[in-house]
């Protein structure tokens, strides 16, 4: 071999390993923009969450308040509640969208939340109806309670979806690292 054949070679070596260094870089870069992404959807899903489960708390003390007092006053909390929810889990159902995993946990929001914001309905209209006692016969039954803890359970599943959950991201980058 001549020398002018061993430096094609040796260019033609430095050349497919750059471009596979190239391809390894890019992958990496596409790799990272992508857990970036999904941490921030984790992070915003996350936010969505809390704020719904202290707009179903706000509505919660709003009804106890009106329960005890009989004031309709005490009712703005659960009123301005009810005005966000419903944009709050459609903000929720939009951002799990593209993700089977966390829309079942949407499913069971939007089951478990009408169903305690009309259990919540139900106690006022039956404490302006029929009085105190009535009223207190309902919360007596433990219904709401059973249905807020629904919605309290579901909350950090949300929250801790494993597509979403930075150890995966760290494992996931790790893998990267090795390639």
């Amino acid at each position: 071999m001549n020398g002018i054949t061993r430096v094609r070679i040796g260019f033609a070596t430095i050349v497919i390993i750059l471009a596979i260094n190239g391809f390894f870089f890019y992958r990496t870069t596409k790799s990272l923009e992508n857990n970036s992404l999904l941490m921030a959807q984790n992070r915003e899903t996350s936010r969505i969450a809390r704020t719904l489960l202290i707009a179903m708390v706000d509505a919660e003390t709003g009804q106890r308040g009106y329960l005890i007092t009989g004031e309709d006053r005490y009712l703005d909390p659960y009123n301005h509640s009810l005005k966000s929810i419903n944009s709050l889990m459609s903000e929720l159902k939009e951002l799990t969208s593209e993700s089977p995993n966390q829309l079942q946990y949407i499913l069971l929001l939007e089951k478990a939340v009408p169903e305690k914001i009309n259990e919540l309905e139900r106690t006022i209209e039956i404490q302006k109806k029929q009085g105190s006692e009535a009223a207190r016969q309902i919360v007596l039954s433990d219904v709401g309670k059973q249905k807020m803890d629904e919605v309290r359970e579901i909350r950090p599943t949300l929250k801790t979806n494993p597509r979403f959950s930075f150890d995966h991201i760290k494992s996931r980058r790790r893998y990267v690292e090795l390639l």
